[in-house]
């Protein structure tokens, strides 16, 4: 091969790496775009899967939202709507600058038992056992949490826990009978009964066959929680659970809760511990899971 042969030999080979180096670092180019979309804005689908759980989250991040920033966790109601929630939120979000999460415990996976009660009994209606603390479900309101966590890089996060209706039976109970602490603030709202601090009753109404080493009420009322009702929330609808037990706590959701509160607090000054719940109520809106999240979002982040 002459000289200029093995010149443009050589620079063939030259060209040749080039391109694949080129080729190289566009595929890594776009490895990295993929990576870092959960930093963009918008609407986002995050799944939580532990060996039989599967949850799925439906999330909005703004704009405005930054890492590290506040996060906003909405347990829905009986129907479920978790995506729906979170649409709903969006206006509110942005203008709070807070990302919004709610997850989905869908029905056939998780049916009365193991949402509203967090499989503490299998026996939603009625007086029950109390099913072994390692098959409660109530530890997956901090593992959600962590996923939302997670996907938005944010472990710093401030987390506020929502629950309506349904969820917040759940979530009560969460706060009553879990030693974990998924949230940094917690907002019930308007469940449609409650677990009541009341030793005479059998679980789920009360505490009674409730093993002690999983009542950990002293802290619990230490936790930041506000008990926030809707006072439009009075009708008997056939949604609401109207057993003797549930009836004893009042007729309505708005007196439930209330009931509910007073008992709570009753029992902190029964055992001389401090007490850092309080009530408000949502004037107009009666059992809509939107308008109470909106409201708890005023409450927490429009002060």
């Amino acid at each position: 091969m002459n000289p200029m042969s093995q010149c443009r030999a050589g620079l063939r080979a030259c060209l040749a790496v080039l391109l694949t180096l080129l080729v190289l670092a566009a595929g890594c180019a776009g490895t990295a775009k993929k990576e870092t979309t959960s930093a963009e804005s918008g609407f986002r689908t995050v799944l939580y899967q532990e060996g039989a759980d599967q949850i799925p989250i439906y999330c909005y991040r703004p704009a405005s939202w930054k890492q590290g920033g506040p996060v906003f966790l909405a347990f829905p109601g009986e129907h479920r709507d978790a995506e729906e929630t979170c649409r709903a939120l969006q206006e509110q979000a942005d203008r709070c600058g807070v990302l919004v999460a709610s997850p989905l415990f869908a029905e056939d996976r998780y049916p009365g038992s193991a949402y509203n009660l967090g499989r503490m009994t299998v026996r939603d209606n009625q007086a029950g056992r109390v099913e072994p603390a390692a098959k409660w479900t109530l530890p997956l309101a901090g593992k959600v949490r962590d996923a939302v966590l997670k996907a938005y890089a944010s472990p710093d996060s401030t987390v506020t826990l929502f629950g309506h209706s349904a969820g917040s039976q759940y979530l009560h109970r969460y706060v009553l009978f879990d030693k974990g602490r998924a949230g940094d603030r917690y907002v019930l709202a308007n469940a449609g009964w409650y677990t009541m601090p009341d030793d005479g009753v059998r679980f789920p109404y009360g505490l009674q066959g409730l093993p002690p080493e999983t009542q950990h009420l002293s802290a619990a009322f230490a936790k930041p929680v506000t008990v926030l009702l809707g006072e439009s929330d009075i009708k008997r609808s056939g949604s609401l659970r109207k057993t003797p037990e549930a009836d004893a706590q009042g007729q309505t959701r708005l007196e439930r809760g209330r009931r509910f509160y007073a008992a709570l607090q009753e029992k902190a000054r029964q055992q001389g511990v401090p007490f850092a719940w309080h009530l408000a109520t949502v004037p107009g809106v009666g059992h809509d899971t939107a308008a109470m999240a909106r409201a708890a979002m005023k409450l927490v982040y429009e002060k």
